[in-house]
C-alpha cells in the first residue's frame, strides 16, 4: 500500500551503547538467511570503511571474510535525503520507482530482498560519492520469515543513537472509515533484537488496537470525527533483549469526509504500466505540491504534482470535446491528450518517467470551479488504458474538493435550568438533503462540570444538572451522520443556576503516590454530618472516554443505564477505598475518577453529592 508519512522520531537511549564516527551494528532473527540469528558490532577500530555513490562497505581488520556492504538508494536511483524509505527491494533496477536496499556480508546475501530504511544524516561529495551517512535499516529475504536489522554510520558527526522511529502509513487520506497503519519496525538497538512492542492510545476518539506485543505494526479504522478533524494520539514503548527501553509519541490526524480534500490516488493493478502495479498516492500532508493550470488554447485542466524531494512527479490532463469548457459530468471515449480528435475528450495520466504513446479511457468531473483562469476547485475520477493494454489505471484527483450536501446538525436552543433539574438535549431539528438521510447521533460534553449523558447516541439524551454553589455554563456538541457517511455538528449551552434546596456538598478526595510505572491510588469519602448513619450507598466511578465504569467494592464494571453499582451500601460512614496498588498507569491518560454518595445513585446525581477527585495526566 502506497502511503504517506505522518511520523516523528525521538531518541531511545539504551544503556551501554556507544557509537563512533564509523560504525556498523547488525542483529538478525534465527531464520534470517544472511546473518542466521547472529549479531555483529563493528566500531572505528574494527576495520576500514569506504563508500560509493549508493553504498558503504566495511572490511574487518582481523578477518577478510568479515566484509559487509550496505547498498541504499532512492527511487529512480536518486540521491538520498533525510527521512524514511519504505517498500525498498534489491531485485528491481536502481532506476525503478521504488527505493533500493541490499545488505550483503560474510559471503551471504538474499537472492531477492525487500526492506525499509531511515536516513538520519546524508551528504555527498562533488563527484556524487557518499561523504557522510547515518542510517537504520531492516531487510528480509523474499520467501523467508526472518529479518536482518542494522545501523550504519560513515564519517558521521550524527551517528544513530538507537532511535525509535514510528512511521504511520494510511490510504489516502487519513479519513474516517479508512484504515491507518502504525509501524515501529525500524526500532533498532545495537544491544540486541527488540523483544516487545507495546502500543497504547493516549488521546482522541477510541480506536481498537491489537494487544499483542510481538508485532510492531498496528492497523486500525479511523473513527468518525467532526468536520474540522481530530488528532488521534498513540504511544509505542519498545524493549530490547538487553532490557533497554524507550518510547515515542505520534499523532494521526483523522479527517472528515466533509473536509475539503486535495490528493491523488492511482490504483495500480498487477501489470499496469504507469504505476508499475503499485498503488501511488499524493497528499498535501505527505509533502506533495499540486499545481493546476487552465490551458488557454483549449480550456483543458492540467495538473503537475511533485513530491517534496522531486523524486516523484505526475502530470494529469483533462479536456472536453471541441475545446469546450469542462463541466461536471461524464466524458467517455477519451484519447491521449493533447493528440485526441477534436470530437473526442482528452485524458492523459503520466509520471515519474512513464507515459502512454496512445491511450483510451474515460473520466467523470465531480467538481469544477475556475475564476479568471485560476483553478479554484477540481475533482475527477478516471480510467486509462495505455496503448493496447487490457489492464486499466484507475484513480481520482481532488483539489479543494468539498463533497456535496452534508447534513445540517441542530443541537437545539440554549437552556437555563436549576441544579438538580432533569435536562433533555435535542437534535430533532437536524436535517439532510435527499438522497441523504440522518442515520446516527453522537453527543458529547465539551466543557463545564462533567455530567453523565444518558442515551448519548440518540436524538434526545438526558442528564441531571449537578448541584452547584455558583452559576455555570455547560457546553455540549452533537454530531449527526447521514446514510452516505457525511457529518454535521452543532453546539448548545446549558446554564445551571444554584438551587438553595440542595445541601452543601461533602468532601471527596484522592490520595495518590508512587511513580507512573507503579502508582498507588485510593479515594476518601467524608460524609456530611447531617447524612452520617443515614441509609444509602457510596459510589466510585471512572470515566474512560465516553464510557463509565463503576467500582463495586471488588472490581470495575461498565455502566450504561439504570442504578449505578455501589462500592459500599448501608449506614453512611466516612470510608476509604484502595483502588490501585503498584500499578502502571501510563496508558490511562485522561481517565477521570469520581466519588460520591446518596440514598441511591439517582439521589447522588440529582443532589450533586459527587465530585471529580483525580484525572490521570
Amino acid at each position: 500500500m502506497t502511503a504517506r508519512l505522518l511520523g516523528l522520531t525521538l531518541s531511545l537511549l539504551v544503556s551501554g551503547s556507544a557509537w563512533s564516527i564509523n560504525s556498523l551494528s547488525l542483529n538478525s532473527d534465527p531464520s534470517d538467511f544472511v546473518l542466521i540469528g547472529k549479531s555483529r558490532n563493528f566500531t572505528e577500530s574494527s576495520g576500514s570503511y569506504s563508500a560509493t555513490s549508493n553504498s558503504v562497505t566495511f572490511t574487518s581488520a582481523t578477518s577478510s571474510s568479515q566484509s559487509w556492504t550496505i547498498e541504499l538508494s532512492g527511487p529512480n536511483g536518486a540521491q538520498l535525503s533525510s527521512g524514511p524509505y519504505w517498500g525498498a527491494d534489491s531485485y528491481t533496477t536502481q532506476s525503478s520507482t521504488v527505493p533500493h536496499i541490499n545488505i550483503v556480508g560474510e559471503g551471504r546475501k538474499c537472492p531477492k530482498a525487500t526492506g525499509r530504511f531511515w536516513i538520519d544524516q546524508i551528504s555527498y561529495r562533488s563527484d556524487g560519492v557518499i561523504d557522510k551517512l547515518s542510517a537504520r535499516f531492516t531487510q528480509s529475504c523474499v520467501g523467508g520469515v526472518g529479518s536482518l536489522r542494522g545501523a550504519i554510520a560513515f564519517n558521521s558527526d550524527n551517528p544513530p543513537q538507537t532511535e525509535l522511529a514510528m512511521v504511520v502509513y494510511v490510504s489516502d487520506p487519513t479519513q474516517e472509515g479508512q484504515q491507518a497503519v502504525l509501524d515501529g519496525s525500524l526500532v533498532f538497538s545495537p544491544n540486541g533484537k527488540i523483544t516487545s512492542y507495546k502500543w497504547t492510545q493516549t488521546g482522541g476518539s477510541k480506536v481498537t488496537l491489537d494487544s499483542s506485543t510481538v508485532n510492531p505494526r498496528q492497523v486500525f479504522t479511523v473513527p468518525q470525527v467532526d468536520p474540522e478533524g481530530e488528532d488521534l494520539q498513540f504511544q509505542l514503548e519498545a524493549t530490547d533483549e538487553a532490557g533497554g527501553t524507550g518510547s515515542i509519541l505520534t499523532t494521526v490526524r483523522g479527517t472528515s469526509k466533509n473536509a475539503r480534500q486535495t490528493g491523488m490516488m492511482l490504483f495500480g493493478a498487477t501489470g499496469e504500466y504507469i504505476t508499475g502495479g503499485i498503488n501511488q498516492s499524493a497528499t498535501l500532508a505527505g509533502g506533495y505540491t499540486f499545481t493546476p493550470k487552465k490551458e488557454a488554447s483549449d480550456n483543458a485542466i492540467l495538473f503537475r504534482i511533485d513530491s517534496a524531494d522531486k523524486t516523484k512527479w505526475w502530470n494529469l490532463s483533462f479536456a472536453a470535446i471541441n475545446k469546450a469548457e469542462l463541466a461536471v459530468g461524464s466524458y467517455a471515449g477519451t484519447e491521449r491528450y493533447p493528440f485526441q480528435a477534436s470530437t473526442l475528450p482528452g485524458l492523459d495520466i503520466s509520471g515519474s518517467g512513464r507515459g502512454c504513446n496512445k491511450s483510451k479511457g474515460s473520466f467523470t468531473v465531480l467538481d469544477y470551479a475556475v475564476t479568471g483562469g485560476t483553478v479554484d476547485r477540481f475533482a475527477a475520477e478516471f480510467v486509462q488504458y495505455c496503448d493496447s493494454a487490457t489492464i486499466p489505471l484507475r484513480g481520482y484527483l481532488y483539489y479543494n474538493y468539498l463533497p456535496p450536501n452534508p447534513p445540517v446538525a441542530s443541537a437545539g436552543p440554549d437552556q437555563t435550568v436549576r441544579a438538580g433539574d432533569d435536562v433533555t438535549l435535542t437534535a430533532i431539528d437536524s436535517s439532510d438533503v435527499a438522497p441523504g438521510k440522518i442515520a446516527s447521533y453522537y453527543w458529547r460534553q465539551l466543557s463545564g462540570t462533567p455530567v453523565v449523558l444518558v442515551d448519548n447516541t440518540t436524538v434526545n439524551p438526558k442528564f441531571i444538572a449537578p448541584g452547584l454553589t455558583a452559576s455555570e455554563t455547560l457546553k455540549f456538541r452533537v454530531r449527526v451522520t447521514d446514510n452516505q457517511g457525511y457529518t454535521g455538528v452543532d453546539d448548545v449551552e446549558i446554564t445551571i443556576n444554584p438551587n438553595p434546596e440542595i445541601p452543601e456538598a461533602p468532601q471527596f478526595t484522592a490520595q495518590i503516590g508512587g511513580t507512573p510505572e507503579a502508582t498507588d491510588l485510593s479515594v476518601r469519602i467524608r460524609v456530611a454530618a447531617a447524612d452520617v448513619s443515614k441509609d444509602g450507598a457510596l459510589f466510585v466511578a471512572a470515566r474512560v472516554g465516553e464510557q463509565i465504569y463503576a467500582f463495586n467494592g471488588n472490581t470495575w464494571q461498565r455502566w450504561t443505564f439504570g442504578p449505578v453499582p455501589s462500592a459500599k451500601s448501608g449506614p453512611l460512614r466516612d470510608s476509604t477505598f484502595p483502588l490501585l496498588r503498584n500499578t502502571d498507569v501510563r496508558g490511562l491518560s485522561g481517565v477521570m475518577v469520581f466519588a460520591g454518595y446518596g440514598s441511591s445513585s439517582e439521589d447522588m446525581l440529582r443532589n450533586r453529592r459527587y465530585q471529580l477527585v483525580h484525572t490521570f495526566p
